[in-house]
């Protein structure tokens, strides 16, 4: 097992660790869904795959474009992620506050979202290390 994560780059590492971390704080939150919050464990979700999703892409970049590419690529890819990121948490909000439909926790979807960086820097941080 450790040499089959040793071949796979940092970005597929981290969304694969983001995908196993987010389903089991989800299910660590379980209670929720029956004791009238559902909307926790929803966002936690929601920010964790899409965070996931663009590490997924970003890893397709890196192994698919040359050098001179992958620079572009990660510009290009670090703006869509933050466009959808904001775009995702004002429809969000709008939802929540205004609409007064509670789908989502915007809270939760902003820490599903931060899951991953902070698995992108133990990551980066053991793969310097060893």
């Amino acid at each position: 097992m450790k040499k089959l994560l040793s071949k796979l780059n940092t970005y597929y590492l981290v969304a694969l660790f983001t995908i196993i971390s987010v389903i089991i704080i989800a299910l660590a939150t379980m209670a929720c869904y029956f004791s009238g919050w559902p909307d926790v464990p929803n966002g936690l979700l929601l920010g964790g795959f899409l965070a996931a999703i663009f590490y997924l892409i970003e890893g397709i970049i890196e192994r698919k474009e040359t050098e001179s590419m992958k620079s572009t690529g990660a510009i290009i890819i670090t703006i869509v992620r933050f466009v959808v990121f904001t775009i995702s948490l004002v429809l969000l909000a709008l939802l929540y506050y205004k609409q007064g439909i509670h789908i989502f926790n915007i809270i939760s979807f902003v820490g599903g979202y931060t899951i991953s960086l902070i698995i992108f820097v133990i990551i980066s941080l053991k793969r310097k290390k060893g």
